[in-house]
């Protein structure tokens, strides 16, 4: 097309890009203002503001909530009242040891001095001696009733009432009885000494069972003491767990909402650009005129189909294919040789493809050139995706 200029004080006027300007302004501005309605729309709902994230429903909430609360108020007093008893019974048993090195002592000293002694108590108390003195009443009445007085009437009848022999059989008898009755004390005190003994024996034995079992008891309260305060560590751990679980309910619902207002953001912003870079395309197209240093200049027919394409074109990506066009005319070729058209779209598809003058490549075309642009969209139509088209 020629030089651009002659001289830097004189603007040089490019016959066939005005043309191919004036050829493409209706559709430019038609890209623009289509452009520019559509981001006021995005701007105004720039993505979906309904629900994002699903809220937690009546069952969760009033099991979490049930499940915090017992963490926070049975679970509490329960692991402190655990822990008590566990203290007062560990505290109980503490005597365990020391009770144990005594019933050893015990165990280990001869018990025979301290059998007998309890034994000789038993034998001379005085139940004792009352039956002692009842078993010899019979001896002494028969010695002072019987005996004595029949010594004493023997010799009367001989004269000799005081005779050595009266005196002799007297003494006898009298030592007689006795011995009778020092042998019935003595068997009678033996019998109940006998019994001491093994009153004695069982009775040292049975306080060391007595003094070993309540030993025991001392040592499973400690036990039980231990126990407890395991039993009471677990409810605390049990506590910590269902309250971090309820916790950790709510929280992964507050980061789910929070996680959901970001990607709403994300979203705004990229529909936002997305919509203005139809409009940043159409703006290098419409440059068409500026001025360098005084001198007006102009862009190639080329430079102007181009930038419009990537434009007002951009928007009618998807809707390439001939089969919907209209009003057909060729304005240009783009570098590649690639005849660019303006062209409407017939009526049955303005309502999806947009109303007024657009401009662009036909699909068809682009695809002998440029088989990677061209592509069948769902309708069966082909598109160019005029971010690869050169």
């Amino acid at each position: 097309m020629g030089s651009f200029f002659r001289s830097k004080s004189e603007a040089v006027q490019d016959p066939g890009a005005m043309e191919a300007f004036q050829t493409v302004k209706p559709a430019l501005q038609t890209g623009v203002a289509g452009s520019i309605g559509l981001f006021n729309q995005y701007n105004a709902n720039p993505a979906y503001a309904g629900p994002r994230v699903a809220g937690l429903n009546p069952f969760q909430t009033g099991a979490a909530n049930t499940l915090g609360n017992f963490a926070q108020g049975f679970t509490p007093d329960a692991t402190n009242a655990a822990a008590n008893l566990g203290f007062s019974n560990i505290g109980a048993g503490m005597g365990f040891g020391s009770n144990a090195q005594d019933i050893f002592n015990r165990a280990s000293m001869d018990p025979t001095q301290q059998i007998i002694g309890q034994a000789g108590q038993f034998a001379d108390n005085p139940y004792t001696q009352g039956m002692i003195d009842a078993a010899s009443r019979d001896v002494t009445r028969n010695l002072f009733e019987n005996q004595l007085p029949g010594i004493d009437r023997a010799a009367s009848g001989t004269g000799n009432l005081n005779s050595t022999r009266a005196g002799v059989e007297s003494a006898i008898a009298q030592r007689g009885a006795a011995d009778r009755l020092a042998d019935m004390s003595s068997e009678i005190r033996g019998k109940f000494f006998g019994q001491g003994l093994g009153m004695a024996q069982d009775q040292f034995n049975n306080n060391l069972r007595n003094m070993m079992a309540s030993n025991q008891e001392l040592m499973r309260a400690g036990q039980f003491g231990m126990d407890t305060l395991g039993g009471a560590q677990n409810l605390a751990n049990v506590g910590f767990g269902q309250g971090n679980l309820a916790g950790e309910l709510f929280r992964n619902f507050d980061q789910a909402s929070l996680d959901a207002n970001k990607a709403f953001f994300d979203e705004s912003l990229a529909n936002r650009l997305a919509v203005l870079a139809p409009l940043f395309g159409a703006s290098q197209a419409g440059q068409g005129f500026r001025t360098v240093a005084g001198v007006t200049q102009q862009p190639s027919m080329a430079a102007q189909i181009g930038g419009l394409m990537q434009g007002a074109g951009a928007m009618a990506k998807g809707f390439s294919d001939i089969r919907m066009k209209e009003n057909i005319k060729v304005i240009g070729a783009l570098e590649s040789g690639l005849p660019v058209y303006s062209f409407e779209y017939k009526p049955e598809f303005k309502d999806i493809a947009g109303h007024g003058q657009f401009v662009g490549v036909m699909a068809h075309e682009a695809e002998q050139l440029i088989p990677e642009a061209v592509g069948i969209a769902a309708n069966g139509y082909k598109y160019v995706d005029y971010a690869k088209v050169r």
